[in-house]
């Protein structure tokens, strides 16, 4: 918000857009992330963006209807530091003006190092009539809870700004004790832990570039040593020098607890409703996103189907050739067999025949040898038993060969089984994979979605700054010409009226000493004219867009130089004009002698020209008494002419070029405010109220 000029209208417009224009986005941007919202009926310690934005949603949902927003009083009071403390008296007017609402509305507002505004606090009220700071502390006097601002060096540093009388209350003591104590130690109201806690918080906020509000259980003791929970949000409100200001909003439990259910309820309805609005606007995405993930699940499966195929077709191919070879080498085991059975079936026959070859010997020589005989069957009994031991052993290796066959069958189907398990096994993992790449690649598709409508509202919100920057400079560039052109006529006016009064006391006296007196008017006349033209000239190159020149200068000077070019205009409408200053009121100031000037010209000149004629205008100057050097000055412009109507009361400030609204302007930067009251045919007062430095010795 750069293009704003002063915390007045930083305020004011904020207060348009939020009950006039009902923008709660554009309201928002006025705020700062972490921010104490007050209304008649809560105060809400708001911690993020998004529950500003909720809020602010809130509200104009609450009231449909727009407001035309008529600042009928502004006060400011200066706070130290780099914050500015503001308070409008604000007409909200509807379409039918007879249910107007009267509204009190306190800012605060904190300016950062690069410049930017932004509301820390935001007070709304129907109940109280007091001015000025008086009406926030009465806001946060009735807060339910305890607030505390603290200057902080550090957590051994620590000192007491302000602190309401909650805590007090809740402890059972007076107020004198309580800040007598406070005095001492902040926190002697908590636990020794609890002290140690919140004095490292307080070290991480000030040490911290980019602060966030920190939440701390704590207990409290009351003064009959009872206890009671306490939850703690501590925040660093901004810098002031050195020192960091913070605040600690103190809430007991049971009020915690239902705040909470409240958020936790609002938090589910917003949630539910973003996700039916997500459902709908992702329902077409995610339908296509879910055909294509099932086009791919089926090509997988398909794939997948294809490679088991393919991988037990192979399988059975090895089967069927290990089979083969098993088979294979069966046969030939066998056909070996068959060979050595044949083999010792020929050795039987030849054993036999030698058999009958030795019987007929034996029968030969049976005679000859009963002993040899004897030997001959002993060796064919050994040569029966090592035929029948080959036979068994021949069916021995038989029987091993055939189940060698068979093991090695039955582990080489079990390994083919095993690596078609393991294929299958790979095929659905691959299977699992993609339909996971599916699932991330619609995620990745709707996040993309949500980022371009980011981008497309961030794109929205820069075109409508840079449409308001554009347009609030064509105003001041406007503005800026009026006066320039006014000044050639203020000039002529203020040189008219001095030749008057040079003509008038040349063909007045008749005596030497009339003529001596007449003659040091005209002296005067002469050297006081120039300073009168550099005021003017001074007033037409002011621009109310940069930091307004202060200086010390006599207001009395000032005064004159206003009435001296509003004498002439006066003439020529028949309106009597009279200037009471008065003798109570301090001359020598400190201050923009140009600004000043230009809103008292502007105001009386508006007030000259919607005078009847024999009509008056007069302007009084007071002051209240002087407190640390400054006092408030209160210039009170009254005409007796027809009035302003009451319909034109609400926008009176309105138009950014017409002399109502610079002057408001101008008195905005020097700190001070503007009333006006009107009546049908009894005329119109405005007053101008405005701060200024005291200087020299008499006005201490």
């Amino acid at each position: 918000m750069g293009f704003m000029d002063t915390p007045i209208d930083f305020g004011k417009n904020f207060l348009t857009a939020l009950f006039r224009e009902r923008d709660a986005g554009k309201a928002a941007s006025y705020l700062a992330d972490d921010i104490v919202y007050v209304t008649p009926d809560h105060i809400l310690h708001l911690k993020t963006a998004d529950e500003v934005l909720d809020h602010l949603k809130q509200t104009i949902a609450a009231n449909r209807e727009p407001f035309t927003v008529d600042v009928a009083a502004i006060k400011s009071a200066p706070v130290p530091g780099d914050t500015n403390t503001i308070v409008y008296d604000v007409n909200l007017i509807p379409r039918e003006e007879e249910n107007s609402v009267n509204l009190r509305c306190s800012l605060s507002i904190h300016q950062d190092e690069k410049g930017a505004l932004q509301l820390v606090f935001v007070g709304m009220s129907r109940r109280f009539l007091r001015m000025d700071p008086e009406v926030i502390r009465g806001f946060i006097e009735d807060i339910p809870g305890g607030l505390m601002v603290l200057a902080a060096m550090g957590s051994q540093n620590l000192r007491v700004l302000y602190c309401n009388g909650f805590l007090a209350r809740k402890i059972g003591i007076s107020d004198s004790l309580f800040n007598d104590k406070l005095g001492e130690n902040p926190f002697f109201m908590l636990g020794y832990d609890d002290q140690r806690r919140m004095g490292t918080t307080i070290d991480q906020l000030i040490r911290l570039k980019r602060p966030r509000p920190m939440p701390l259980p704590v207990t409290v003791y009351k003064n009959n040593n009872r206890q009671v929970a306490f939850h703690t949000i501590s925040s660093a409100a901004y810098k002031d020098g050195d020192r960091t200001v913070i605040y600690v909003l103190f809430t007991e439990m049971t009020d915690l607890v239902r705040e909470q259910k409240r958020q936790l309820k609002k938090e589910a309805d917003a949630r539910t409703r973003q996700v039916y609005d997500q459902y709908l606007k992702a329902e077409e995405d995610a339908g296509a996103a879910e055909e294509a993930a099932r086009q791919t699940l089926k090509l997988v499966h398909e794939d997948a189907k294809n490679q088991i195929a393919a991988a037990k077709k192979k399988a059975d191919a090895e089967l069927a050739r290990l089979r083969k070879e098993a088979l294979a080498q069966l046969e030939d085991q066998k056909a070996g067999e068959k060979e050595r059975t044949a083999d010792l079936r020929g050795r039987n026959q030849q054993l036999e025949d030698e058999l009958a070859g030795w019987k007929k010997k034996y029968e030969e020589l049976e005679l000859q040898s009963r002993e040899k005989g004897q030997h001959l069957e002993e060796q064919l009994h050994v040569l029966q038993e090592q035929l029948e031991q080959e036979k068994a052993d021949g069916s021995r290796r038989e029987q091993e060969l055939t189940k060698a066959l068979t093991g090695e069958k039955e582990q080489a189907v079990h390994e083919a089984e095993a690596r078609a398990g393991k294929t299958r096994e790979e095929l659905e993992e691959q299977l699992r994979r993609k339909t996971m790449e599916a699932g991330i690649a619609a995620g990745n598709y709707k996040e993309k979605l949500t980022n371009l409508q980011t981008q497309l509202r961030t794109a929205r919100q820069d075109l409508m700054d840079e449409k308001l920057a554009h347009a609030r400079k064509n105003t001041d560039e406007a503005v800026r010409s009026k006066e320039r052109s006014k000044s050639l006529s203020r000039m002529k006016q203020l040189i008219t009226g001095q030749m008057k009064s040079i003509q008038k006391l040349a063909a007045g006296p008749s005596t030497p000493d009339e003529m001596q007196d007449a003659l040091k008017k005209v002296t005067a006349i002469a050297d006081t004219t120039p300073v009168m033209a550099d005021d003017l000239q001074k007033i037409s190159i002011l621009d109310p867009e940069k930091h307004l020149k202060e200086s010390e200068f006599s207001l009395r000077q000032s005064l004159d130089t206003v009435r001296r070019v509003i004498w002439p205009a006066c003439q020529r409408g028949g309106v009597i004009f009279t200037q009471n200053f008065r003798d109570e009121v301090p001359d020598r100031v400190i201050g923009s002698k140009a600004g000043l000037q230009m809103v008292l010209l502007c105001i009386l000149e508006n007030a000259v020209r919607n005078s009847p004629r024999k009509g008056s205008v007069s302007l009084v100057i007071s002051a209240d008494p002087a407190v640390r050097g400054r006092a408030y000055f209160h210039f009170v412009i009254e005409d007796k002419g027809n009035g302003i109507p009451d319909m034109k009361l609400p926008g009176l400030f309105d138009k950014p070029t017409k002399e109502l609204a610079i002057s408001r302007r101008i008195l905005g930067m020097m700190g001070g405010g503007i009333q006006v009251r009107s009546s049908q045919e009894q005329g119109t007062v405005f007053e101008i109220r405005v701060n200024l430095e005291l200087a020299g010795p008499g006005n201490t």
